[in-house]
């Protein structure tokens, strides 16, 4: 479904209450800035899709609160510059500053807000 959007920089997932999954397949690689909000059913984020996000910057994830953790792709994922998660509470525990569960997954990015 992504694969032939090979000119994608923005990708803004909003509003699907009753979404369960992403699709488990590579986004674009030039993909810069990646939106996830308001997908109340989602649980979790399928690896596949990081192997090619070289070029994201920007990674906001907002009201998924089902979401229980990160992939580990995100480790992978060198020009991320900022991660902004709120309205996800098991996720914001699980990436406190150090003691958090998934800190190492995200502990490269420069700039992490939490709402």
């Amino acid at each position: 479904m992504f694969r032939n959007l090979v000119c994608l920089q923005t990708l803004k997932v909003d509003y699907f209450p009753n979404l369960k999954e992403l699709p488990n397949e590579p986004f674009s690689l030039v993909m810069e800035h990646l939106i996830i909000s308001s997908c109340d059913e989602l649980e979790s984020l399928p690896e596949q899709i990081w192997k090619g996000l070289k070029s994201l910057r920007t990674l906001d994830i907002r009201y998924c609160e089902r979401l229980r953790c990160l992939p580990e792709g995100i480790v992978y994922l060198t020009s991320l510059e900022g991660l902004t998660i709120s309205g996800c509470p098991t996720l914001k525990e699980r990436c406190k500053r150090i003691t958090g569960e998934d800190w190492y997954k995200i502990s490269h990015i420069p700039y992490v807000y939490f709402w």
